[in-house]
């Protein structure tokens, strides 16, 4: 049997971790203005890509400012999606925006998609860490399937076989077929 004081002594150490991290996540949020680093990244303000975007939320209904920013160098992300106070980041690379237009949507959809089923807000992001590895498979196949809906499944095959190996590619698919049949059954999307 359990003492009471080591359950306290439990319930007090979980609650401390997750003020520490609330708090960490509050000032990171503050600092979103400023993100990406100066110098790491550039802000674009137009272009094919900036079209493509204003595109995308317009077709998928989502609101709110997106900005985008290019990094010199590809990362192991190829894109990611980030929020702020005020605005939403979109973080790439040059590599990627040099790709042909059916690719280039798709990860900009993916990434849009993300935003749009609230991956990135803010309690999301505070619990992630406790299910991250479970989350994170559904939120991809989630995010394929937003982005299938809105700039077809062709753009978002071109975008993952640019980026997924042979094998990751099926069991990427295989996943978002899975997820497509469910919401389809239930009348999702």
């Amino acid at each position: 049997m359990v003492r009471k004081s080591s359950w306290r002594s439990l319930k007090i150490l979980i609650t401390l971790l997750i003020a520490i991290r609330l708090l960490f996540f509050l000032f990171t949020f503050s600092l979103a203005r400023s993100f990406p680093v100066p110098g790491m990244a550039v802000e674009l303000s137009s272009g094919p890509a900036i079209d493509y975007i204003n595109e995308i939320k317009l077709k998928g209904g989502v609101t709110g400012n997106i900005r985008l920013f290019v990094m010199p160098k590809r990362f192991p992300n190829r894109a990611f999606i980030a929020s702020g106070w005020l605005d939403n980041f979109i973080v790439t690379s040059e590599e990627e925006l040099a790709w042909p237009t059916e690719p280039l949507r798709g990860i900009l959809a993916h990434e849009i998609g993300h935003l749009a089923l609230s991956h990135i807000s803010f309690w999301m992001i505070l619990v992630d860490d406790m299910t991250f590895n479970i989350l994170q498979l559904r939120f991809q196949a989630e995010a394929d399937a937003w982005a299938v809906r809105v700039v077809g499944r062709g753009a978002l095959e071109a975008c993952l076989k640019r980026i997924e190996t042979e094998k990751n590619l099926a069991i990427r698919l295989r996943d978002l077929d899975a997820f497509l049949s469910r919401m389809y059954r239930r009348q999702a999307y």
